[in-house]
């Protein structure tokens, strides 16, 4: 606790914050029975796939994989992407998968095997949106609500438009998804019910889009071009660790994601009020959690999110004035989102000096691999997760990275 103290001062926080973060440690319940503490033991690994593996997203089989088999505006011709029904959005997720499987220079970032494509964290977190119920009309709806809708009314729905339709229109831009299309075809974004009553907010067709957020576009461009790019055959440099071209690429993967948050975080906050209190805390604290994660470069392929989402997530939305820890989530599941709970609220007291403390100290190779091994760990480390927290202060303050003083952003 001195150290995080000490940490906190040399960021610029007052004292009388820094005394109320650390108390936030001091309240952090262990929402897991005690178990041997394996924190030490390097050769512990996480619990692996259940036998018959994981899951697809649902419904994945049931959807087309490529654009020739989208429906089309029998008028004008073009593709009809209907972004706000459950299976037309995963179409757009899993056209992108495809292309970017079944071309052999892009998968042999992966080493040719399906699960290893980084791009699966994306329908992945969409399939535990929909399986939670986080995709339905906000305020709870009162009456049947259509199969497989999407509500634009629901805070999770409109952040994962950014993160479905974007990178989608990123891939269209990049002929990843249209490799031998004209100049001319024609591909119509179709907006939410008007009576949501913000559909103005969407872009509806891959131009407008890069001329409403021609930075969110332009990063995911950027990650397409190095992923078809293929991975370098020159041998890893001197002094670089292994992994460090796919170091690179994830870099570029997570600055595109991460700049998806917060455009969507700019557009969304009114419908993040119509959710839960509970929901919104910890829905805008998984997008500073994310922050975190996109730091260390961490790999989201298929296994290691599957992983963390069966361990980790809350399966129901949070209710009114409900508390941790939540009688039917499992005991990982409510000390994640203690833990997620204080790192947004240790953000909110640093005024943002958390993350960026964070960021900082994620920016060489050997520092986002040790990032990333505390990521990977965090299903056995959560029995303690005050001590989670302070080990990333410990990682914040160590005074041996040497770009600790400089502004350092995701994907540099």
């Amino acid at each position: 606790k001195t150290e995080g103290c000490r940490l906190m001062i040399r960021m610029g926080v007052p004292t009388g914050v820094t005394v109320a973060v650390l108390s936030l440690l001091d309240t952090v319940a262990y929402a897991a029975p005690p178990r041997a503490d394996t924190r030490a033991d390097t050769s512990a690994s996480p619990p692996g796939p259940p036998p018959h593996g994981w899951p697809l997203p649902l419904n994945w089989s049931q959807v087309p994989d490529t654009l020739a088999h989208f429906p089309h505006n029998n008028a004008t011709g073009a593709l009809l992407v209907q972004p706000w029904v459950y299976e037309h959005r995963l179409a757009l997720y899993r056209a992108v998968v495809s292309a970017t499987n079944k071309d052999p220079i892009a998968s042999a970032w992966w080493g040719g095997t399906w699960q290893g494509d980084v791009i699966w964290g994306l329908p992945l977190q969409f399939d535990w949106q929909q399986t939670s119920g986080r995709l339905l009309q906000q305020p709870a709806p009162t009456a049947p609500v259509l199969p497989g809708h999407v509500s634009a009314t629901s805070w999770w729905a409109c952040m994962n438009w950014m993160l479905s339709v974007m990178p989608f229109v990123g891939a269209v831009r990049s002929n990843v998804v249209f490799p031998n299309a004209t100049t001319g075809m024609l591909l119509d974004i179709l907006p939410p019910p008007a009576s949501e009553g913000n559909a103005s907010l969407f872009c509806s067709s891959p131009a407008e889009c890069q001329l409403a957020h021609p930075v969110l576009v332009g990063k995911w461009v950027a990650f397409y071009e190095a992923l078809y790019g293929g991975p370098p055959t020159t041998p890893v440099p001197p002094g670089d660790l292994p992994g460090a071209h796919e170091d690179t690429l994830l870099g570029l993967l997570w600055s595109a994601h991460t700049e998806a948050i917060h455009t969507g975080l700019d557009l969304f906050m009114d419908e993040a009020k119509l959710l839960p209190l509970a929901e919104m805390n910890f829905g805008l604290g998984w997008a500073n959690l994310v922050e975190v994660i996109a730091a260390a470069r961490w790999s989201p392929d298929f296994n290691s999110t599957s992983l963390q989402q069966s361990e980790l997530l809350p399966p129901r939305t949070l209710r009114v004035g409900e508390h941790l820890p939540i009688k039917d989530f499992s005991p990982t599941a409510n000390a994640a989102l203690e833990l997620i709970q204080v790192l947004w609220d240790l953000n909110k007291q640093t005024k943002g000096g958390f993350v960026v403390g964070w960021q900082r100290a994620m920016c060489t190779p050997p520092a986002r691999v040790q990032g990333r091994a505390l990521l990977n760990n965090l299903v056995a480390e959560l029995q303690h997760p005050r001590q989670v927290v302070q080990r990333m202060l410990a990682i914040i303050k160590d005074d041996r990275q040497p770009c600790s003083n400089s502004t350092v952003t995701v994907g540099n």
